[in-house]
């Protein structure tokens, strides 16, 4: 998995919201283990500085929920190709809003708008060793 983006640019245009985007480096059938799907869990990324406490999943270009973009009618896109017998990479995973977890499949690219908290509670990263 990739953090291709974090970045508060745009958090003026959405409530404090972060911007953050995942992908899947791995293509279909490019290695036996690394490309199939990824579980991943957003409250679980920056456990020791900050935490996750609230997600939304958004277009790529983060202007409109992802809910948009899958209740419009789609064009239909005929190809030929040759079918894997592994069809995971075909399967949609939608994302879990509750627990803050999703699937990445092989080469998806996914935004979410987070809400971070700092985590007050973290302890020093550095021990001397001479206390």
């Amino acid at each position: 998995v990739n953090l291709v983006t974090l970045t508060n640019n745009y958090a003026n245009f959405h409530q404090g919201h972060v911007l953050l985007r995942v992908s899947h480096v791995y293509s279909v059938g490019e290695h036996p283990a690394l490309s199939k799907p990824v579980h991943l869990t957003l409250s679980n990324l920056f456990s020791r500085r900050f935490r996750v406490v609230k997600a939304r999943e958004v277009s790529l270009t983060a202007n409109q929920p992802i809910e948009r973009i899958h209740s419009r009618k789609r064009v239909p896109w005929v190809v030929n190709e040759r079918v894997s017998a592994s069809k995971a990479h075909v399967k949609k995973y939608p994302f879990d809003q509750t627990s803050m977890s999703l699937w990445l499949r092989p080469m998806e690219v996914r935004t979410f708008l987070i809400k971070l908290e700092e985590n007050h509670k973290v302890e020093s990263e550095f021990h001397s060793g001479f206390d």
